[in-house]
Parts: structure tokens; sequence; C-alpha cells
């Protein structure tokens, strides 16, 4: 089956140029993507499932673990035919717990501290203790 470069099978545009993604994922009911860590987040905090292709890198570590939080479904590009691209997006779109998986991340997000919270805390941490070697804070 012949297939058009992708740029002319879906193409965002916006009169206003540019468009962050974080404005643009809680528009969806679903996210499409490579599972890039920006791409990732940015549908977890919007609370949108997410079909997944992976194709390198930590990917694949990140959609074994999407799986596991039933937040979305993935499939390797070799796997990913038009047909089952279609299943897979019919039940992200028709099954709940996707969503309610999705949404439950979301607030778990939410009540993570801020960075500026954090970071007191990894200072006040013992030279020699466990976080030795994984985080190296210097004190002037």
């Amino acid at each position: 089956m012949p297939t058009a470069p992708p740029s002319d099978r879906c193409r965002v545009t916006s009169p206003l140029g540019w468009v962050p993604l974080s404005a643009l994922v809680p528009t969806c009911r679903v996210v499409v993507h490579h599972g890039g860590a920006g791409t990732t987040m940015n549908a977890l905090v919007a609370a949108v499932p997410q079909l997944v292709l992976p194709h390198g890198a930590d990917q694949h570590v990140k959609r074994r673990r999407r799986h596991q939080r039933g937040v979305g479904l993935s499939h390797l590009p070799e796997d990913a035919d038009p047909a089952t691209v279609s299943r897979s997006l019919q039940r992200l779109l028709a099954e709940p717990a996707f969503s309610q998986a999705a949404d439950e991340v979301r607030r778990e997000i939410a009540e993570l501290p801020p960075p500026a919270g954090i970071v007191p805390r990894c200072k006040s941490w013992p030279s020699g203790s466990e976080s030795e070697g994984l985080l190296r804070i210097t004190r002037p």
C-alpha cells in the first residue's frame, strides 16, 4: 500500500505560528508519539492516554513503564501497521481505564514537590550516605 510522506498525511497548523506542546496536548483525546520524555510527560501532566511507537534510547524502558501504569499502548515500529495502530487507537478512545489511569498519574505528578522543595532535602544528606555518587552537591 503506497503511503504519502508524513508531512502530507498529517499537519498541525496555527494562525499563531509555533504552539507549545503543553498547550496542544490537553486538547487531545490520545497522543501518538515516539516515546520521548517531553511528549510522555506532557501527556501524563494532561492525563491524555498515549500510543507510543518507540525507536531507540530509553524509549523502550518508558514503554514498559507506561504499559505497567495502564496509561497507554505501544508497538514497535515494525509491528505498527495501519490496522494495528487503528485498533490501538480505538481501544484508547473506547476503554475508560486508559483515561482513568492517566488521570491517576496526573494527580500523582501534581502532588510532587517542585525542584525548589527537593534541593534542601538533598543538601541535608550526609556525606557517605547511599546518595553518595548519585548526586553531588558542593557546599560553599
